[in-house]
């Protein structure tokens, strides 16, 4: 059987093209051990082999039986081009979970009689080069669907889940530089939202607001690319290029969180602001209304002309220094959080509409495992 796996490995590197020393050092084995076990000559672990298989992208249980079935696969979209940082082998498994998750919730949700939900009343839009206005264009559209076009949003990764149908995980990363990811897949429509918990992003909680309204940018309006269309958000630096989706997911956000409308309700009509003291006054209240971190909501209100630009460094400088309209230094989402597919296995569960048995398979879990208590 070794001998078999070992030519299936062989084959399956040929087809995506790495060479033996690329394949061992990526899945972390010795290249002596990897070029013996594809001769038939020797054997591996079968954490090796796991490793091996999700370089591959193949799955690894059925490749220990001798035979190659794909696992999804997923075509990487960068914030800023190619991110060597990313950490495929340690956080692949980690997102195909995510993945494995979203597809069991589509399930749950169909065993429940879950009404669709408000993303099939969106189309994916190619960006534009007027990609501000984009973004806020469908933010206002969400805002109208959503039935509130002024006032702060809830529990971000609540309204993503209830409304959107997307599941949202709280993740460690070993990719420390990226903030958080978005994936769906075109066929079913499923979709997830990660947020690293690595990232030092987590440590002020109105962040993840920002992060979750950004990827639920990318899941409505991205045109899908490839068989799942994954989207990595890193750590941002304006000093490099930015793509025309990405720079719309940003402006996506700042007005999903601070929609115009509300911002007039709240201050007024715009009319650019030119002294400090009362620039800050003006991101203070903004904060505290919409629960937003410092920087988003400096450009935003410069943006949308209330403060000019030249202030942009001051404000920030001094808001962060005086900790202005709230230091937001909350926890950040625990990872021990029940997402979406937990709840609902647990209520259809509470309903006699599946087995002890078969919540666990939704849930990822084995026989012996403990059913998560409700929360």
């Amino acid at each position: 059987m070794s001998q078999s796996i070992g030519k299936l490995v062989q084959t399956r590197r040929s087809e995506v093209g790495f060479s033996h020393e690329e394949l061992a050092e990526l899945a972390r084995v010795p290249l002596a051990t990897l070029e013996a076990f594809e001769a038939g000559q020797g054997n591996i672990t079968a954490a090796a082999l796991d490793r091996v298989a999700y370089v591959l992208g193949v799955d690894a249980g059925v490749l220990r039986q001798g035979r190659i079935e794909r696992s999804p696969t997923a075509a990487l979209f960068f914030r800023q081009g190619a991110f060597a940082d990313f950490r495929d082998v340690e956080d692949r498994p980690k997102i195909v979970e995510a993945f494995e998750r979203a597809l069991a919730l589509r399930k749950v949700n169909t065993l429940l009689g879950r009404p669709p939900s408000l993303r099939e009343r969106f189309e994916p839009e190619e960006p534009t080069p007027e990609v501000f206005k984009d973004g806020y264009r469908l933010a206002r559209k969400v805002r109208s669907v959503l039935g509130d076009e002024t006032g702060p949003l809830g529990d971000m990764a609540e309204l993503l889940e209830e409304e959107f149908d997307v599941l949202v995980r709280a993740e460690a990363l070993s990719s420390a530089g990226i903030d958080a990811l978005s994936l769906k897949e075109p066929q079913t429509g499923v979709a997830a939202a990660i947020l690293n918990t690595a990232s030092r992003r987590r440590s002020n909680a109105w962040t993840a607001r920002v992060d979750l309204a950004h990827e639920l940018g990318h899941i409505l309006f991205d045109p899908p690319q490839g068989e799942i269309h994954l989207v990595i958000d890193r750590e941002d630096d304006e000093n490099k290029g930015v793509w025309h989706a990405e720079r719309r997911a940003r402006a996506f956000a700042a007005e999903l969180l601070m929609p115009a409308e509300g911002l007039r309700q709240l201050l007024g009509p715009p009319r650019y602001e030119m002294a400090l003291s009362r620039a800050l006054d003006l991101m203070a209240r903004v904060r505290e209304e919409f629960r937003t971190p410092i920087e988003i909501t400096v450009n935003h209100l410069i943006n949308r002309e209330y403060i000019v630009h030249f202030l942009q460094e001051a404000v920030i400088e001094q808001a962060k220094r005086t900790g202005r309209g709230g230091a937001a230094a909350t926890p950040p989402p625990h990872p021990a959080r029940q997402d979406a597919l937990t709840r609902r296995v647990l209520e259809a569960l509470d309903r006699d509409l599946i087995s002890a048995g078969r919540a666990r398979e939704l849930l990822l879990l084995t026989a012996w495992d403990d059913l998560p208590a409700k929360v």
